[in-house]
């Protein structure tokens, strides 16, 4: 199981630059056109602040998931990319799928570009996109800074689980700022 814990309390609008990024890829897709899109990217300005993103390397590919705000809601991005850039297998595809899956997407509904979203008769790219909305079951951190053993100083518990046992969740990065 895979926990991005805590990102729904962090969670923004996507930058600017990664929507751009975004809306570049997915009219590459919508059109099959994609003879300026490297120049295109390299004119996207980088982002000041960007997502925080939970990093994982699982069956050859990294992978990157975050959480944002959308109209209101929470919603996944993930990227994932082949740790050797090769061409995907249809092995490696199965497991990419596998991971999507775990973290609640449907892999050929979500996909904003991916490796079966290349052109006929080319190869299939070795990276994707993809967003969904959350329909997960959300978590919190609790922390416990007396614990003397490291392991028992946090615990990931369900949002709204009552703190107990001298743990205090971890408070909401936007409602601090909200209040500025």
């Amino acid at each position: 199981m895979v926990i991005l814990s805590a990102g729904h309390r962090v969670a923004r609008e996507l930058p600017p630059g990664i929507s751009r990024i975004l809306e570049l890829f997915a009219r590459v897709v919508q059109t099959g056109d994609g003879r300026d899109l490297q120049a295109e990217l390299a004119r996207v300005p980088p982002d000041i602040v960007p997502p925080l993103w939970e990093p994982a390397d699982i069956y050859g590919w990294k992978v990157q998931a975050t959480m944002y705000l959308r109209d209101g809601s929470l919603w996944w991005l993930v990227h994932a990319a082949r740790k050797n850039e090769r061409t995907p297998s249809e092995k490696d595809l199965v497991f990419l799928d596998k991971i999507l899956d775990c973290l609640g997407a449907v892999p050929a509904r979500h996909v904003i570009i991916g490796p079966r979203s290349s052109p006929p008769g080319e190869e299939l790219l070795p990276f994707g996109w993809w967003t969904w909305q959350n329909r997960d079951q959300l978590y919190d951190v609790q922390v416990n800074k007396d614990k003397k053993r490291a392991a028992d100083k946090i615990r990931i518990v369900p949002l709204g689980t009552r703190e107990t046992d001298g743990y205090s969740a971890i408070p909401d990065a936007r409602a601090d700022e909200e209040e500025s």
